[in-house]
C-alpha cells in the first residue's frame, strides 16, 4: 500500500466516532466505505455480543481487550491495514475522558506509528462539546448542540524514527517519544481551540524506564 492515514484526537463522548470523525469528510465521501476510517474500540464495549460485534466489524471498528497489550491480534490488525496504506483513527488517551481533560497519549499510539514501513501521515484533530451531544449514559444524540472542531498540521515523527535507528533505542523508548510528540500536539491544538493559555491545559507525558 502506500502512505497510511493516522487521524488522532481527544476522547470525551462514546459517539467521538463516528461523528467527530465524520466532520473531516466531504458528504460524498461518507458513501463510500472505502474512504472511511478503520477505529479500535475496547471488546467489553464494542463487542458484548454477536450482532453488536457483526454491526461493528462491517463498520470497519477492530476489537482491542484492555490491558491485553501491544501484541494482541487488534494491534496486529491495525497495523496490517496501516501497512495497506488505510486510514486508521486513534484516540491516543486509549479511553474517555471523564470530566474533560485531555490525558496523556499512550505509548499504543506510538507503536502503531513506528509499525509503519513508510512514515505515516499522522493528522491531530480535537473537539470541544460532544460531552454535550452524547452525555455520559446517553446511547442518543441530542440535537441542537454546537461542536467546534479544530484540525491541526501534520505532526512529524520521522526525525524520532531516525534518531531511533542511528541510536539503537529500545522499541518503548521510540514508541514512548513519539506518543508524547503527538501528546504535546494535541495539548497545543487544545489550547488554540479553547482559547487558554497552554499553562491551564493539563500535558502529562509519559515516563522511559530502561529498568522497568
Amino acid at each position: 500500500g502506500g502512505q497510511a492515514l493516522i487521524t488522532v484526537s481527544n476522547h470525551v463522548a462514546s459517539l467521538d466516532d463516528p461523528l467527530a470523525t465524520a466532520a473531516l469528510l466531504p458528504m460524498g465521501a461518507l458513501l463510500r466505505p472505502s474512504a472511511l476510517r478503520w477505529t479500535l474500540c475496547a471488546t467489553d464495549r464494542c463487542f458484548t455480543n454477536p450482532a453488536a460485534s457483526a454491526f461493528f466489524r462491517a463498520a470497519k471498528v477492530l476489537p482491542v481487550e484492555r490491558g491485553a497489550g501491544m501484541e494482541q491480534a487488534g494491534m496486529r490488525a491495525a497495523e496490517a491495514r496501516l501497512a495497506a496504506g488505510d486510514w486508521v483513527h486513534v484516540f491516543p488517551e486509549g479511553t474517555r475522558s471523564r470530566d474533560g481533560r485531555m490525558g496523556h497519549a499512550r505509548k499504543g499510539v506510538g507503536r502503531l506509528v513506528a509499525a509503519c514501513r513508510q512514515t505515516p501521515l499522522v493528522v491531530p484533530f480535537v473537539h470541544s462539546g460532544m460531552d454535550a451531544v452524547v452525555p455520559r449514559g446517553s446511547a442518543l444524540p441530542r440535537p441542537g448542540r454546537s461542536v467546534r472542531l479544530l484540525v491541526g498540521d501534520p505532526i512529524l515523527v520521522a526525525d524520532l524514527m531516525r534518531t531511533a535507528e542511528e541510536q539503537a533505542w529500545p522499541d518503548d523508548r521510540l514508541y514512548i517519544a513519539i506518543a508524547d510528540r503527538i501528546g504535546a500536539h494535541l495539548h497545543a491544538l487544545k489550547a488554540r481551540l479553547e482559547d487558554a493559555p497552554l499553562s491551564q491545559v493539563r500535558q502529562p507525558a509519559n515516563i522511559y524506564c530502561p529498568a522497568c
